[in-house]
């Protein structure tokens, strides 16, 4: 009984001495697989980690920033000019305003009858004159806004620079070619200017407003 026992022992350690290789072969392949598994994950991983790191340093050339600096001074100089023509336009309506309101003081029954076609002329530069401002206004206040959210997407100075003539010498070579940064100290403030413009283009809307409504007053009476 001793000898069945000690026998099959035996042939059981036999058939576990031969299985050995077998299983400890294909449990190394297992971790081989699981390895380069791993591997690829992390290959992954590093390359999605150096993209995301160039993309954060990315800094736009200082050229773009000076061709934006120049391009929003651009958009200012004209700006300004079409304010300019909307306050001479609205002072002529004004002035115009004025004139027949001394003519119907001294003049009441005649001036109605006689002069209907002037009253309609300066009726309609009124509403010229207030829809010029009204178009300054509002182009005011889309550019503020459009360049405010190009400073954010690119994180560079555009509405304070150093100026117009500044900027052509620089990138017009009449002072040694582009240059690399333009700095922004010593810069002349266009967003104070901007905003000086906004308080006087208010300041102008409300007077005329006030002299509209005379007007009308007068030209039912």
């Amino acid at each position: 009984m001793e000898q069945e026992n000690v026998a099959t022992e035996k042939m059981d350690l036999e058939r576990r001495l031969k299985e050995a290789p077998s299983l400890s072969s294909s449990n190394s392949d297992l971790e081989v697989l699981q390895l380069k598994k791993e591997i690829e994950m992390l290959r992954n991983e590093l390359s999605r980690a150096e993209f995301e790191l160039v993309d954060n340093c990315w800094a736009p050339p200082p050229q773009l920033q000076s061709w934006l600096q120049y391009t929003y001074e651009l958009e200012s100089k004209n700006h300004q000019k079409k304010r300019a023509s909307a306050e001479k336009q609205l002072q002529s309506a004004r002035e115009a305003c004025e004139k027949l309101r001394k003519k119907r003081s001294s003049l009441v029954g005649a001036f109605v009858s006689t002069h209907g076609k002037s009253i309609d002329d300066v009726d309609r530069s009124i509403v010229e004159a207030r829809n010029a401002l009204g178009e300054v206004t509002n182009e005011l206040q889309e550019r503020l806004h459009r360049w405010k959210q190009i400073e954010t997407c690119l994180g560079i100075n555009i509405v304070n620079n150093n100026g117009l003539s500044y900027l052509e010498n620089v990138l017009y070579g009449r002072n040694g070619g582009l240059q690399g940064s333009i700095g922004v100290s010593g810069a002349k403030g266009s967003r104070t200017r901007i905003t000086s413009s906004t308080d006087d283009l208010d300041d102008e809307s409300v007077q005329g407003k006030l002299n509209f409504e005379n007007f009308s007053l007068l030209a039912t009476e």
